[in-house]
Formats: C-alpha cells, structure tokens, sequence
C-alpha cells in the first residue's frame, strides 16, 4: 500500500493501532515462548486424559481446553499453539474442526478471547460507546456456551 498508494507514506503510517498491532506481535513472541519452554507441552500432557480416549472425550475436551486456552491468550495465538497437538488425535480431521470451531467462537467468550473483539471495542470507545470486560461477558459468555456447545455436538454426531 505504501509503495501504490497515492497517499503520503506518513498519512498511512499514521493510521495505524501501533499499541494494538505491538500487543498482538507480543502475543506470538510470548506464545513461541511458551511453547519453546516446554511447558505448553506439559499442560497438554497433564490434561490429554481429559483430551484424548472416546470421541466425545476428543471433541468436547479439545473443544474445552480450546475455549479456555483461547480466552487466556487470545484465539489466533492459541490456534498457532495448539496445531502441534492435532496429529495426536485419532482422527485429525476432526479435531482441526474442533479447533477452528472452538477457537472462533471462543472470541466471543470476553473482550480478550479474541483481538478482532479488542478492535471492535476500542472503535466503539472512538465513538464514544464504552464496551466493559464485565458486560462484555454478560453476553458473551451464555451465546458463546451455547454456540460453541452446538457445534461441538454437532462435530460429534457428524464424525
């Protein structure tokens, strides 16, 4: 954009959400980290009683961890932190399903489960609407239990 754009280069640069774009970079910094350090590794070992065994187990443990991962660091980065784990279940493709299902709707959960959500709410707050954490959640949490719940089942019954 920089190098066609008929735009000065400072116009541009100007509007971009550096504290945001700086947050979300972090984000992967700290996520590579994690996983370098091993212990992402032996949160998943601990927990793949709870992931891994019955179909159901596979699809509602994933979809649980990936609910709560993805609202701890945020669904993207959890997703790039998570992908190592799929080739573990006994049927990968359906656990890639439950990842993106749960990952996406995850973001929906709080204003940190997702970066786009951050986004939307400091738009909101530039125009004068004040998004809280709490009353974020106050919707957040019942439509996302319930989608996501939705289509887990639904994974679970189509596989």
């Amino acid at each position: 954009m920089l190098l066609i754009g008929r735009r000065s280069p400072d116009v541009m640069l100007a509007r971009i959400n550096w504290p945001l774009l700086l947050m979300f970079t972090g984000l992967f910094v700290v996520m590579a980290a994690v996983r370098d350090s091993g212990l992402a590794q032996a949160a998943f070992d601990r927990l793949s009683p709870l992931l891994h065994g019955s179909a159901a187990r596979s699809v509602f443990g994933l979809g649980l961890f990936t609910l709560v991962g993805s609202n701890l660091v945020s669904n993207v980065p959890f997703v790039m932190l998570a992908a190592q784990w799929i080739p573990s279940y006994a049927n990968p493709h359906q656990a890639w399903l439950v990842l993106a299902a749960a990952s996406t709707l995850a973001g929906n959960l709080t204003l940190v489960g997702s970066v786009a959500a951050l986004i939307v709410a400091e738009q909101a707050e530039r125009a004068g609407l004040v998004i809280r954490f709490g009353r974020f959640a106050a919707v957040g949490v019942p439509v996302t239990l319930a989608t996501t719940a939705l289509a887990l089942g639904w994974l679970y019954l189509a596989a």
